[in-house]
C-alpha cells in the first residue's frame, strides 16, 4: 500500500530468514546505538512474528507496545484471544490513538 511504504528518509531491515524482526538482522544494534528504549510493533501476523518480535524486544530490554487495532492474524478471531492471553503478559496492549495522543503530548511539550 502507498500509504505505508517506506519512505525516503525511513530506515529499513530487511529480513531474509527467520520470523521475527529481530533475527538475524542488525535491528536491536541499530536500536542501542540510537537510544530506543521502547518499541511499537505492528504486524498482520500476529500468529508468529508480531508476537515473536514482541517477545524478543522483551527479552532484550525494551518496553513493548502493541497497538490492538494494528495488528492481524488468521483466523481473524485468533487476535482476540491472543492479545487477551499471550501479547497482554510481555507488552502494553492499547489503541493506536492512544500513541498518537501521547505521541502528540510530548511533542507539544518539548516544544514549549
Amino acid at each position: 500500500m502507498a500509504e505505508i511504504a517506506p519512505q525516503p528518509e525511513d530506515v529499513v531491515f530487511r529480513r531474509e530468514q527467520g520470523l521475527t524482526g529481530f533475527y538475524a538482522t542488525s535491528l536491536d544494534p541499530y536500536l542501542r546505538n540510537t537510544g530506543v528504549t521502547s518499541v511499537i510493533v505492528t504486524g498482520v501476523s500476529l500468529n508468529i512474528a508480531v508476537l515473536g518480535t514482541a517477545i524478543e524486544a522483551m527479552n532484550r530490554g525494551y518496553t513493548v507496545i502493541v497497538p490492538d487495532d494494528c495488528v492481524a492474524s488468521d483466523p481473524p478471531e485468533y487476535a482476540d484471544m491472543a492479545l487477551r492471553y499471550s501479547m497482554r503478559n510481555i507488552a502494553f496492549v492499547v489503541p493506536s490513538r492512544t500513541i498518537i495522543e501521547t505521541w502528540n503530548n510530548l511533542q507539544a511539550r518539548t516544544a514549549g
